[in-house]
């Protein structure tokens, strides 16, 4: 009797058994660790001992996992009308990488910031830091004579605070150093991103003086004198090329016919976008009447000018009584004759001459005329309405290809001016500004680059 009840037991516990192993599924393991942005890196085979059919019908959902972002997170799968809750720990072990411009210049005593240098970067996480490793003391505080390459400079530690887009990720800090005197220099960038993970990345940095115009000073002229505003002037960058060519200078205050004290503005621009201005005083002062020379005519009358009021004195070399005699004895026709004579000098006179006031005639080949004043400011600008359609520079002088040719093409900016006065169709306001405003000038009137 023993025997069977110990039998039944042996078997319903078999039984119950393998009821229990068929009915669940248990997780080989309950938890897992992947790399930031590893989105396949989880999958259910890893977590479960199951055929391919039965793998078919089990869901994973990560509905709650970052995978972008450091942290624990669950996440669960379904398999059978049950849920099975997993571990998952996204950590980030890779550092950042980042790309640099391949030729960094910056101007001598002006800031180099982080976000002028980065184009690229490689990180998953989307945030960054970055630092220049080189950071010593500043010119001032070292008192030695001969300072090295990394003691040429001063750095901000704080830089900008605000998240800038850099690369295509965010940069925390635009840290920045500047440098106080021109040469090359050795200087490393160290990355961090969120996880403390960081790279250096080596830069060579090329410090450049900024451009310098020289023989600039003050100017003195009268009223009517043609200035050549370029005379003694020139310019070079911080390298010593001669960059005269690239002088820019802004007149247009200056009415050469009004006396007064106006400004100029001198620019220059280097090949490396760095630019110098400078200015100076022009004084027009009003023009001194001239005493014109004695002359005399066939009758001894002689014309004098006395700070331009003009007197007239009549010499006889003979006496009085002589004249008087002389013209006692004149007859009625001999009066007449020389009446007439005098008559007709006084017309030549009237049609050989012309009216006082500075100006002459210019003709042109084609036929064209004008009256002004030779000692007019070529291009003066109010002269071009009336002159330039004529083929006349404001002084009288005609108009040249060369000159033109010049202006269009962004070498004569008071030219251009005067044919942008002048209405010539081929100089819009426009070109003008293309040929004669920075890209940044251009850029906020217009709206587009020119480059």
């Amino acid at each position: 009797m023993k025997k069977k009840i110990i039998m039944t037991l042996l078997a319903s516990t078999l039984i119950v058994g393998s009821m229990t192993g068929c009915g669940s599924t248990k997780l080989t393991k309950s938890s897992i660790t992947i790399e930031l942005g590893n989105e396949d890196a989880i999958k259910v085979s890893d977590f479960m001992d199951l055929s391919k059919d039965e793998l078919k019908s089990a869901k994973l959902n990560t509905k709650d996992v970052d995978f972008f972002k450091e942290g624990n997170y669950k996440a669960t799968i379904s398999y059978k009308d049950k849920d099975y809750d997993i571990k998952v720990k996204v950590k980030d072990t890779v550092a950042p990488k980042i790309t640099v411009s391949d030729k960094i210049t910056v101007q001598t005593n002006n800031p180099l910031h982080m976000s002028d240098i980065i184009t690229n970067v490689t990180e998953l996480s989307g945030n960054i830091d970055a630092s220049f490793k080189d950071k010593p003391k500043s010119e001032s505080t070292d008192n030695t004579e001969s300072v090295s390459a990394t003691e040429n400079t001063e750095s901000t530690e704080s830089g900008s605070s605000s998240v800038l887009a850099v690369g295509g990720c965010n940069l925390k800090h635009n840290d920045e150093i500047t440098y106080t005197k021109s040469g090359d220099y050795d200087n490393t960038i160290t990355v961090t991103d969120d996880a403390g993970n960081t790279s250096d990345i080596d830069i060579k940095i090329s410090v450049i003086d900024a451009p310098s115009i020289n023989g600039i000073s003050d100017k003195t002229v009268t009223v009517g004198d043609a200035v050549d505003y370029l005379s003694g002037v020139s310019a070079s960058d911080g390298k010593g090329t001669d960059i005269t060519g690239s002088i820019e200078v802004d007149s247009s205050k200056v009415d050469i016919n009004t006396p007064g004290t106006y400004q100029i503005t001198y620019k220059v621009t280097d090949s490396y976008g760095f630019s110098t201005g400078a200015n100076c005083n022009i004084t027009v002062n009003e023009k001194k009447e001239e005493v014109a020379d004695i002359t005399s005519d066939g009758n001894d009358n002689t014309t004098t000018s006395d700070n331009g009021n003009k007197k007239t004195t009549k010499k006889n070399k003979r006496s009085n009584s002589n004249t008087a005699s002389n013209n006692n004895s004149s007859n009625g026709s001999s009066s007449s004759n020389n009446s007439g004579s005098n008559t007709s000098n006084g017309s030549n006179s009237t049609a050989n001459s012309e009216p006082n006031d500075g100006k002459k005639t210019f003709t042109s080949s084609f036929g064209e005329t004008i009256r002004t004043n030779p000692n007019n400011y070529k291009y003066d600008t109010k002269y071009a309405a009336e002159f330039y359609p004529k083929g006349f520079w404001a002084n009288g002088e005609c108009l040249t290809m060369d000159e033109l040719s010049d202006a269009r093409q962004g070498k004569n900016e008071a030219a251009a001016r005067y044919m942008l006065a002048g209405g010539d169709p081929n100089m819009t306001q426009e070109r003008f500004d293309q040929k004669y405003l920075s890209d940044e000038e251009f850029y906020a009137k217009y709206g587009w680059h020119l480059y």
